[in-house]
C-alpha cells in the first residue's frame, strides 16, 4: 500500500500572509499620513496664532504711535501758547525802550548794543568819555520809573586817536590827540508793570 506525503505548503496560506503584509503596510501608511496631517494642522494653528499676535502687536504699536503723536502735538500747542504768553508778558517793544535809554544819556554818551537775555533782562553797552559819566548813567537808570534795577557788569577803556587840524605858518598840518573812551556794559531789569501801564494808557489816548 502506497502513502503520499505532500511536503509543499498550501497555496492558500501563502496568499493569506501576503494579504496580512499588505494590510499591515497600509495600516502603517495610514497612521503615518494621519500623524503628518495632525502635526501639520498643529503647525498651521501655531502659524495662525503667531500671525494674529503679530497683527495685534502691529495694531497696538500703531495706536501707541498715534497717541504719542497726538500727545506731542498737544505739547507743541501748549508750548506755543506758553511762548505767546511769555512774549505778551515779557517782551516789550525795543524802540520805546531804546528811546528811554537814549534820553538818560549824557551829551557824549552813545549806545553801542542792546539785547534781551533769556531771563527777560536787557544788556546794554554804552560808550562814554569819562568813567564818571558811566557812574552817573547808572544812577540815572536807577532813578527812572521804567527801570526796576540796574548794575554795571564791566567797564573797559578803549583808546582812540582823534585827529585835529592846526595851522602853522599858513601851512595846514595834522596832529593826533590820544583820547580814552569807556565802554560800560549794564544789566537792566525793567519795571514791566509800569511800562505796560504806560503803553496801555498811551494806547487808550490814541484810540
Amino acid at each position: 500500500m502506497l502513502v503520499e506525503i505532500n511536503l509543499l505548503p498550501k497555496k492558500e496560506s501563502r496568499k493569506t500572509s501576503l494579504y496580512m503584509l499588505i494590510g499591515a503596510f497600509t495600516l502603517i501608511l495610514l497612521i503615518g499620513v494621519g500623524i503628518t496631517v495632525w502635526i501639520g494642522q498643529g503647525y498651521k494653528e501655531k502659524i495662525e496664532s503667531v500671525t494674529k499676535q503679530q497683527t495685534a502687536t502691529q495694531e497696538l504699536i500703531a495706536t501707541e504711535q498715534e497717541e504719542i503723536a497726538n500727545a506731542e502735538s498737544l505739547n507743541s500747542i501748549e508750548e506755543l501758547k506758553k511762548a505767546v504768553a511769555w512774549a505778551e508778558d515779557y517782551l516789550i517793544k525795543t524802540v520805546p525802550i531804546l528811546r528811554q535809554f537814549t534820553a538818560l544819556l549824557p551829551e557824549r554818551g552813545f549806545v553801542q548794543t542792546l539785547s534781551y537775555e533769556e531771563t527777560g533782562n536787557i544788556v546794554i553797552t554804552v560808550q562814554f568819555d569819562t568813567s564818571r559819566e558811566a557812574s552817573y548813567y547808572l544812577k540815572s537808570m536807577l532813578d527812572s520809573e521804567w527801570i526796576e534795577d540796574a548794575m554795571i557788569n564791566s567797564l573797559t577803556t578803549n583808546v582812540l586817536a582823534e585827529e585835529k587840524k592846526v595851522e602853522a605858518a599858513s601851512i595846514e598840518s595834522e596832529q593826533q590827540k590820544i583820547l580814552p573812551r569807556y565802554l560800560a556794559e549794564y544789566e537792566v531789569i525793567l519795571n514791566r508793570s509800569f511800562i505796560k501801564q504806560e503803553a496801555d494808557s498811551k494806547g487808550g489816548e490814541e484810540s
